[in-house]
């Protein structure tokens, strides 16, 4: 999975990314919209469908104004002059059962659908998963806005859940993960030491000030010597539990995510062996 390459809408004059490819929730303009596009079409991992598309919430209709085709022979500096914009015209008949008037009009869209602007706050490798500082969430019923909320996103530095996840000039040391390897109190488990440990936290939550709330917690205990998984009490589990909560709350500060009123970790689930590998 791959970022995807958003599409562009006006609002009251003002563009904004908009995170979706409502063009392809319809089946048939799915399908015959690649009739007319270009045999030397430019199809890269970051747009799989090939084209973008230019909208414009008008009368609180979402309205289709171009659609951008970017020619395969197209390369670096030339890219943008290679980028071809096409009104709904230029598609034959294929926009006629939307038209009203003189807009094309997503009637065939009922989802939400996130817009934004400006640097990425959070982005993941995946989709239209990103999310930029001023984010508007928009709710379309047959192409007529029903609902709008808007958001404001921040980062708060702080130590990544992992190495692989940091920015800046941090040690590969410098991460929440490690932290965890360094502070839990294995010595209470002295039943455990020959064992491999692995835990899972999921639904991460934190304060907006980079501290530790709350999230749940999972362990899983192999022996070393055939990774037969063993069986653990109640009892055991619990302490675990307790002992990770009461880890995970001594590490400061977190870096931290506000995304549309959540305080959340890079990712909000990791899975990681408890004593590294070296060990």
């Amino acid at each position: 999975a791959t970022g995807q390459e958003p599409d562009i809408i006006y609002i009251q004059n003002k563009s904004y990314y908009l995170l979706d490819r409502p063009i392809a929730h319809d089946a048939r303009l799915n399908e015959a919209i690649w009739q007319y596009l270009p045999a030397r079409l430019s199809v890269s991992t970051g747009n799989w469908y090939g084209y973008t598309a230019v909208w414009e919430l008008k009368n609180n209709k979402l309205c289709l104004k171009s659609i951008c085709i970017e020619n395969d022979d197209a390369t670096g500096a030339d890219r943008l002059s290679k980028k071809k914009f096409y009104n709904p015209d230029a598609f034959g008949d294929l926009f006629e059962p939307y038209r009203e008037g003189e807009d094309i009009v997503a009637s065939w869209y009922t989802d939400s659908v996130s817009t934004g602007y400006g640097e990425p706050v959070l982005y993941r490798h995946t989709g239209f998963n990103v999310y930029y500082p001023d984010e508007t969430v928009l709710y379309f019923d047959a192409g007529r806005l029903i609902n709008q909320v808007s958001y404001s996103n921040s980062k708060r530095d702080g130590l990544p859940l992992a190495s692989q996840l940091s920015t800046g000039n941090r040690s590969k040391d410098e991460n929440v993960l490690s932290q965890i390897q360094q502070l839990f109190p294995i010595e209470k488990f002295q039943k455990l030491t020959d064992h491999r440990i692995l835990f899972t936290l999921e639904n991460i939550e934190l304060t907006a000030d980079g501290r530790y709330k709350n999230s749940e917690i999972d362990f899983r205990i192999f022996r070393k010597d055939n990774r037969e998984k063993v069986k653990i009490s109640s009892s055991m589990n619990k302490k675990l539990v307790k002992a990770m909560h009461e880890t995970l709350a001594s590490i400061y500060p977190w870096e931290t995510y506000s995304i549309r009123g959540k305080h959340i970790p890079y990712f909000p689930t990791m899975s990681a062996q408890l004593i590294p590998v070296e060990q």
